[in-house]
């Protein structure tokens, strides 16, 4: 099973840097907490990636806040 899925069609956007920073933590600490290769974590912060459900969930985890907060739909 794949962690990270190829770039969807379209803009997908994410707040994991603005919530990441918020939190004090570098990409570093969260990809580690979440399981996740560092180079993984850049390419999903970059958007160059879009996470599968469950590293989504981790992340959200990691960062206490919501998959939603993370991944919003485009017009929220």
């Amino acid at each position: 099973m794949s962690v990270l899925n190829k770039k969807a069609g379209g803009d997908m956007k994410n707040n994991l840097k603005v919530i990441r920073e918020k939190k004090g933590f570098t990409q570093v600490q969260v990809a580690e907490k979440a399981q996740l290769s560092e180079r993984g974590y850049q390419y999903i912060e970059t958007s160059r990636r879009l996470p599968n459900v469950m590293i989504a969930q981790r992340l959200a985890q990691v960062l206490d806040t919501t998959v939603e907060e993370l991944f919003p739909l485009s017009g929220d």
